[in-house]
């Protein structure tokens, strides 16, 4: 008995005039980024083109880990353009802070630093420098390390 699937399509609900697919089969493809190869099954095949209407020829250029990833950073980059419209409204640190935050996990470290400062002079000369570290302490252990070694060394240069 084979291990490979197959699952019958329904055309009525895919879109696309001309490449209807009658037959799902698994497939196996090679991740344009980590190129690992992943199979793309039959049910994932069909969920997507029957249910959100993706076009039948098109499949994944990703692996599910990498898709995961991308979509992590995109989530990432879309808190920063959010963050980015409420700092031209108010100049609170926390806003500066939380950009900070959001760029280090991008993996950005020249943004995080700038950011980092900015949030950290604003607090110093609004006297929130107390409300500074709680925020700093309520982060991962992994930022609280980074921003604590970054704002050692902006203390001594300043």
């Amino acid at each position: 008995m084979s291990k490979w699937k197959a699952v019958n399509a329904d055309q009525k609900k895919q879109s696309g005039c001309f490449s209807r697919k009658h037959l799902y089969k698994d497939e196996f493809l090679r991740c344009r980024k980590c190129k690992i190869e992943f199979i793309y099954s039959a049910v994932h095949q069909k969920f997507l083109i029957e249910t959100h209407g993706l076009h039948p020829n098109v499949e994944p250029r990703h692996c599910p880990e990498c898709s995961e990833r991308e979509a992590e950073k995109e989530k990432h980059k879309q808190n920063i353009l959010c963050l980015l419209n409420q700092a031209k409204e108010t100049s609170n640190f926390t806003i500066y802070f939380d950009l900070s935050c959001q760029y280090y996990l991008l993996g950005n470290e020249k943004k995080t630093e700038y950011y980092l400062r900015r949030a950290k002079n604003i607090a110093i000369k609004t006297r929130q420098w107390d409300v500074f570290c709680k925020n700093l302490k309520k982060q991962s252990h992994e930022i609280k390390d980074f921003c604590s070694n970054l704002l050692k060394e902006s203390i001594v240069e300043e």
